[in-house]
């Protein structure tokens, strides 16, 4: 009796209010149909261990749902029970939900949450849908390129199945410094070799892929020679040649196989040239045999650079240049040398420009070595084709081995070069007369050392004495000797 007095009450008391002050009735509404207090409350759907991961892994589905009611027997509200349906696969306690992916793919899980339906059915609330979604990635390779050069810095990043997900991954095999992480790795390496460079999901499953990387270098293995070079004479004097053997070394030797190409470029001053390399066998070296320096040594520069450049899998690589000059005092001291025990005559500047000098017989030293050449010898009148003074003597000298000289006087061979005060191995020599005026030239060939054509009665001859004047090809820049400083 006394609930049901309470519950009339609870119903009456609002109607009894307004009759009295006479206001008008309003509708009856249910608290446990109509605000939103009492209705399902759910979270959004979590997902572990993340939301892109590796197939294979088994992801987990969480959800936080409830329902509050109001009991009208105890004026009070109160829990209600909610259950929870997964992808439609029926109704139940659980407030999550487990499934291990075995194929690559986007995938969308469901959950509805109903309340029980209490013991009044008008109090029913309505259910509540939840989404949340996963990608089950395969990492399938790497982007990237294969070849690269020493010190080349490049970017990987993995190739996935489906799309290119924020799946989160680590990276091993990476030379320095390694930068970047997840989609995007950046990296190079230092020495030449063949390194694996490997990605693998950091989040459930065992997906990885790897990719070889060779990394390549060009070296120039040749001249050996502490880069200093020297001519060769060829043919009948009349030649200076300058053949030298350069080689390219690619590393790692692996990658010789791939290589399409390697060509040489030597540059002097501010021209370039190129040649082409020939691979040595089956190994990983390619020669360039009998570079001919012949026809680009006749200016006073005479640095050259060289460097070798292959092509490999289609990435050009470029080696590290090498600088070398001709010891260009070296050659005009040999040949000076080849000159030596000529006849002086005054106005003479060697074969074809000499005024038939009358000495005869062997030179005063007794050393006479020029028999196998055809303007050596003596006329059928006892003169000699071949004769010098002393300034074609050394103009003969010098523009053999391509240095320019003037082929008049000593003074115009003084003022041709830069004076210099501690004359190398080939530069000139000068003595002057009574007057002051410079009257002799001489090459020197080290010291007080010189090679010349002294005077009438006399031969080109080697001799020693003190000179007052010094200019030649070190004034203008030539490497000289091996002390040379280019």
């Amino acid at each position: 009796m006394n609930l049901l007095y309470r519950r009339m009450m609870h119903y009456a008391f609002p109607f009894v209010l307004l009759f009295t002050f006479g206001l008008s009735i309003p509708a009856l509404t249910c608290p446990g149909n109509t605000l939103p207090q009492y209705q399902i409350q759910a979270s959004e759907i979590t997902v572990e261990p993340a939301s892109a991961v590796c197939v294979g892994t088994t992801v987990t589905f969480s959800i936080v749902a409830s329902d509050t009611d109001y009991d009208m027997e105890l004026e009070a509200d109160v829990m209600d029970t909610v259950t929870y349906n997964w992808n439609n696969e029926g109704p139940g306690s659980s407030p999550s939900y487990s499934k291990t992916y075995t194929t690559a793919g986007t995938y969308t899980v469901t959950c509805e949450v109903n309340d029980d339906g209490d013991d009044d059915p008008t109090n029913s609330d309505s259910p509540v849908t939840r989404t949340a979604s996963v990608t089950v990635v395969e990492i399938t390779g790497i982007n990237g390129p294969s070849i690269l050069r020493v010190g080349q810095t490049a970017i990987f990043t993995p190739i996935t199945n489906p799309g290119t997900p924020n799946l989160a991954v680590g990276w091993t095999g990476g030379g320095t410094p390694p930068t970047g992480t997840g989609n995007t790795f950046q990296t190079k390496w230092d020495n030449p070799g063949v390194y694996t460079l490997r990605v693998s999901a950091t989040v459930g499953g065992t997906c990885y892929a790897e990719k070889q990387v060779t990394v390549v270098k060009v070296t120039i293995a040749y001249p050996y020679d502490g880069n200093k070079l020297l001519g060769e004479m060829g043919g009948e004097r009349e030649t200076l040649q300058f053949l030298i053997d350069f080689s390219a070394k690619v590393e790692p030797a692996s990658a010789a196989s791939s290589v399409s190409s390697v060509t040489f470029t030597y540059a002097k001053g501010g021209s370039s040239n190129t040649a082409p390399g020939s691979r040595r066998g089956s190994e990983n070296i390619w020669d360039y045999e009998d570079f001919d320096l012949r026809t680009r040594y006749t200016t006073a520069q005479a640095r050259y650079s060289l460097k070798a450049t292959a092509t490999i899998g289609g990435v050009s690589c470029e080696s590290s240049p090498i600088y070398f000059c001709i010891r260009k005092g070296d050659q005009i001291k040999k040949v000076a040398e080849d000159w030596l025990h000529y006849p002086y005559q005054w106005g003479s500047k060697g074969p074809g420009r000499c005024s038939h000098s009358e000495i005869k017989g062997l030179p005063v030293d007794g050393y006479y070595d020029h028999g196998p050449y055809y303007n050596d010898h003596p006329a059928g009148d006892g003169h000699h084709p071949t004769c010098f003074d002393c300034s074609g003597y050394a103009w003969k000298c010098l523009s053999y081995c391509g240095v320019s000289l003037p082929d008049g006087t000593a003074a115009s061979q003084y003022s041709s070069f830069p004076s210099v005060s501690t004359p190398h191995v080939g530069d000139l020599l000068f003595r002057i007369n009574g007057d002051g005026n410079i009257c002799h030239v001489m090459i020197s060939i080290g010291g007080s050392a010189y090679y010349n054509a002294p005077r009438t009665g006399e031969w080109s001859i080697y001799g020693s004495g003190s000179y007052v004047y010094a200019s030649g090809p070190s004034g203008d820049g030539w490497c000289m000797d091996a002390n040379c400083s280019h």
